[in-house]
């Protein structure tokens, strides 16, 4: 029986009490008996490294089923989900392809495509890259305008894309309001630099310039006269910039400039409506320091000057003012235009005929469409 101070508690958190007898017979080890406090040592053997194969399975998979994804689906980075966007070219190369004996995927192509220089293109036929022909004297400009904000996807499915030989993107900088910066136009090394680095990263063969500035009060009304100069400067730069970023096996990259219809006409050239933007004289000087002149002609329509469009622009206009200002014909690109790509109603069929004329007389054209822009 156990000493009325030994006794054990009702209660079963407080710790068990143990007599001095109880204590005697609890048993101790002897630290110096090795054999009750030493254990056998562990030995490797391959037996043991099982976790491994799962994990090297799993990795193994892991790969299989991520380059899957890659190949077969994209993920939009709009609305994260997976799209089946493909490229095919159904019943003209088929199977005797080797690149394309199955539906290119989208992702699949692009990263091809990436793999080739700028002066070179994709060629499925042989699954590599083949040089773009040599620039002839007699060939002719077709350019699209493509705004960014359109998916490029639309361009690449489009099977008349074939006929295409530039697309011209569009950039635009927005202001916190939705508005577009308008002071694009002042130009200083830093604006050289970054397109240079944008012109290079994404592998573009060079630059349009569409500076709509005109006879307005920042202008004093004459833009020849007080933002000629500014246009000069800059696409000196521009082109000094550009030669200095071509690679010596590269093709020169093309430097073009936007120029209204109406700005070799001097009894319209002169006209000054306050903010009016559609009116200004032409610079001689930028002849020497482009590849060619985009004429709008899409703006063309509604000028009196223009009674006969068709007739005072091919029969008039372009022989009798354009051409000897510019000098080479090769240098003069007639900009057409088709449904909400026109800034103002157009004649029917001008888009066919500025088309026609541009590539039989002058350089080629370039195209304005509601599915473009």
């Amino acid at each position: 029986m156990d000493p009325p101070n030994m006794r054990k508690s009702q209660y079963y958190d407080e710790p068990e009490r143990r007599s001095d007898m109880q204590l005697r017979m609890t048993p101790v080890y002897n630290v110096q008996d090795k054999t009750h406090v030493e254990e056998e040592s562990f030995t490797h053997t391959i037996r043991h490294i099982w976790p491994l194969i799962f994990g090297l399975a799993f990795l193994a998979g892991s790969s299989y089923g991520v380059a899957t994804l890659v190949k077969t689906y994209e993920v939009d980075p709009t609305y994260l989900n997976m799209t089946f966007a493909e490229f095919r070219e159904e019943q003209v190369l088929g199977e005797q392809c080797r690149a394309v004996d199955h539906a290119v995927p989208w992702k699949e192509l692009q990263r091809k495509i990436r793999g080739c220089r700028r002066f070179e293109y994709y060629d499925p036929m042989h699954n590599d890259c083949q040089a773009c022909p040599a620039h002839q004297p007699t060939d002719k400009v077709f350019a699209v305008f493509w705004e960014t904000q359109s998916n490029c996807q639309h361009l690449v499915g489009n099977p008349n894309i074939r006929f295409v030989t530039h697309v011209m993107w569009s950039f635009s900088t927005l202001r916190a309001d939705g508005s577009v910066e308008q002071n694009l136009q002042y130009w200083d090394d830093k604006h050289i630099k970054n397109c240079i680095a944008q012109l290079r990263m994404y592998g573009f063969d060079g630059i349009d310039v569409d500076d709509e500035t005109a006879n307005m009060v920042i202008n004093k009304g004459k833009w020849k006269d007080f933002h000629g100069q500014t246009v000069v400067d800059y696409l000196t730069a521009l082109r000094k910039a550009l030669d200095e970023a071509r690679v010596p096996d590269e093709p020169r990259y093309i430097l073009s400039w936007d120029e209204f219809p109406q700005s070799w006409t001097p009894s319209d050239c002169e006209i000054y409506n306050n903010n009016d933007g559609w009116h200004r004289c032409w610079e001689p000087r930028i002849t020497d320091l482009v590849d060619w002149v985009n004429i709008m002609y899409y703006n063309m329509f509604g000028y009196p000057q223009f009674g006969n469009p068709f007739h005072d622009l091919m029969a008039k206009h372009l022989p009798e003012r354009v051409l000897p200002a510019i000098k080479d014909p090769n240098k003069i690109v007639l900009g057409v235009c088709t449904g909400q790509g026109c800034v103002l109603p157009q004649p029917e069929g001008q888009d066919v005929m500025n088309a026609g004329n541009g590539s039989a007389y002058y350089g080629g054209t370039t195209h304005a469409d509601s599915c473009c822009l």
